[in-house]
C-alpha cells in the first residue's frame, strides 16, 4: 500500500507538471505548428505550380520529390528540437514558477524531455497532414493531378520494405542491420547534442549549438583527412566484415556519447538558477 501510494503521488505530480507545461507552451506549440505547416507547403505548392499542364507521370514525380523534401525538413526539425528543452525558463518569472512546481527535478526533466521528443514529433506530423490536405485541396480546385494523399508514401518510406535501402547499403559494403543501426545512432547522438546545447546555452541556443555542431564537423573532416585513404580502402575491399565492424563500433560509441549528453543535460537542468545573467547555465 505504501508503494502504491507513492507511485500514485508521483503520477499525480507528473500529470500536474504536464498540464502546467502544456499551458505554458501553448503559444509556442501553435507557432511551431504554423511554421512547419508553412515550410511543408512551400515544396508542395512549387510542385503543383511547376507541373501545370504536364503529364500525370511528371506530376507524380514532382509530388514525390516534394514529399522527400518535406521528410528532410521533418528530420532536421526533430533533430534540432532539443534546443528548446529549457525554453520554458527564458524569463525570471518563468524560472521561479517552474522551480516552484510540486515535482522533483527528475520529474520536471522527464516532462521537458517528452515535450521536445514526443510532442514535437506530433506537431510535425499534424502539420504535415494539414499541409498534405491543403495540397490535395489546391489540386482539386485547380483541376491538377495529385488529389491523393502522400501519407502512405511517407509511411512506406519509413516503415515499408527495406529492399531499396538494403541495396544502397550493400553497394557501400554494409549489411542492412549495421547500416540502420549506424544511421539511427547518429540521429540519436545529433539530437542529444542539440539537447545538451539547449541546456548549456541560455541565449541563442539554436544558433550557438549549430555553430558548435558545424565546428565539430569541420574538426572531424580535418582529422579524417590525415588518415591514409589507400590503406583503408584496400582493407575494405579485402574484407566486407571490416565495414560492418566499423558501423557496429560507431553505433556503440554514438549511443554512449548520446546517453552521456542526456546525463550532462540533466545535470545542467538541475543546476539551473533563477538569477543567471550569463550566456551559459553554469
Amino acid at each position: 500500500p505504501l508503494y502504491s501510494s507513492a507511485a500514485s503521488d508521483v503520477y499525480k505530480r507528473q500529470i500536474q507538471t504536464l498540464k502546467w507545461s502544456a499551458m505554458a507552451t501553448k503559444k509556442e506549440i501553435a507557432t511551431i505548428a504554423g511554421c512547419m505547416f508553412f515550410l511543408y507547403m512551400v515544396p508542395f505548392i512549387m510542385s503543383v505550380i511547376s507541373t501545370q499542364g504536364e503529364p500525370d507521370i511528371v506530376a507524380d514525380a514532382s509530388i514525390e520529390n516534394a514529399t522527400l523534401v518535406c521528410t528532410f525538413f521533418f528530420g532536421v526539425y526533430t533533430m534540432i528540437s532539443g534546443c528548446w528543452i529549457m525554453n520554458n525558463m527564458k524569463t525570471k518569472e518563468q524560472r521561479i514558477t517552474f522551480k516552484m512546481l510540486p515535482a522533483s527535478d527528475l520529474e520536471k526533466f522527464i516532462v521537458r524531455a517528452l515535450y521536445i521528443t514526443v510532442v514535437w514529433m506530433l506537431i510535425g506530423v499534424v502539420a504535415f497532414c494539414l499541409a498534405d490536405f491543403c495540397r490535395m485541396l489546391i489540386c482539386f480546385i485547380s483541376g491538377s493531378h495529385g488529389t491523393y494523399s502522400t501519407i502512405p508514401d511517407v509511411l512506406n518510406m519509413w516503415f515499408g520494405p527495406a529492399d531499396t535501402h538494403s541495396m544502397r547499403m550493400t553497394a557501400w559494403g554494409l549489411n542492412f542491420i549495421a547500416g540502420v543501426l549506424a544511421v539511427n545512432a547518429w540521429v540519436f547522438w545529433a539530437h542529444s547534442f542539440y539537447v545538451l546545447g539547449g541546456a548549456f546555452f541560455r541565449r541563442r541556443q539554436f544558433i550557438l549549438t549549430s555553430c558548435a555542431h558545424f565546428a565539430l564537423g569541420i574538426l572531424s573532416l580535418i582529422i579524417i583527412s590525415y588518415i591514409p585513404k589507400e590503406s583503408i580502402f584496400l582493407s575494405i575491399e579485402k574484407s566486407q566484415n571490416l565495414v560492418n565492424t566499423i558501423a557496429y563500433v560507431y553505433t556503440a560509441v554514438a549511443m554512449m556519447v548520446g546517453l552521456l549528453n542526456w546525463w550532462l543535460t540533466y545535470r545542467l537542468f538541475k543546476r539551473s538558477q533563477v538569477i543567471n545573467n550569463k550566456w551559459i547555465n553554469l
